[in-house]
């Protein structure tokens, strides 16, 4: 009988423990500035995060979006993580979505979750706003492409004097 108790306490001093990592690991999810879905084994939406609640309520009026049915690139990308487990542990994509700022540029990263004995236990999903890098990118492009065209102006009119210059001085017979 008491070693009965003391088996009862051990399991029960492991499922404390194993609640309050559970408690840490929402706590530091909540507290995340990028978006962070946890889908179950069967791609059903069963944690997300302040701003993964703010982007897929964004631009709704009046009305719930339900789930990532509300992205359903990011459904997708759910279901094909999940799908291709063995294949690969990660998937990423990236999309645009529009929110009542405008659009909003992410790359999504899919990982598959495992039950300690292997087993699927579901896909985090975790979004990084690209937009600040897509824009410096496209600044980056645009002053490449300004450069390029302001060389060009000028070499365009070196190379038209060193072919009137090798035209004198070819009659000259310099």
């Amino acid at each position: 009988l008491q070693t009965t108790s003391v088996a009862r306490s051990r399991a029960d001093l492991k499922q404390h423990v194993r609640l309050m990592e559970l408690k840490r690991i929402e706590t530091a999810m909540l507290a995340m500035t990028d978006p962070v879905f946890v889908l179950d084994a069967v791609g059903t939406l069963i944690f997300v995060n302040n701003i993964g609640e703010i982007l897929l309520n964004s631009g709704q009026r009046g009305e719930e979006r339900q789930g990532l049915e509300a992205i359903p690139e990011l459904q997708k990308l759910g279901s094909d993580t999940q799908r291709r487990a063995t294949a690969a542990r990660t998937r990423q994509i990236e999309l645009t979505i529009q929110t009542d700022g405008g659009n909003a540029s992410y790359r999504a990263t899919g990982v598959n979750l495992k039950e300690s004995d292997g087993t699927p236990a579901g896909v985090l999903i975790l979004l990084r706003d690209m937009s600040a890098e897509l824009s410096q990118k496209t600044r980056h492009a645009e002053f490449v492409s300004s450069v390029s065209h302001e060389l060009k102006t000028p070499l365009a009119s070196i190379k038209a004097f060193l072919a009137e210059y090798q035209k004198r001085a070819a009659k000259e017979g310099v």
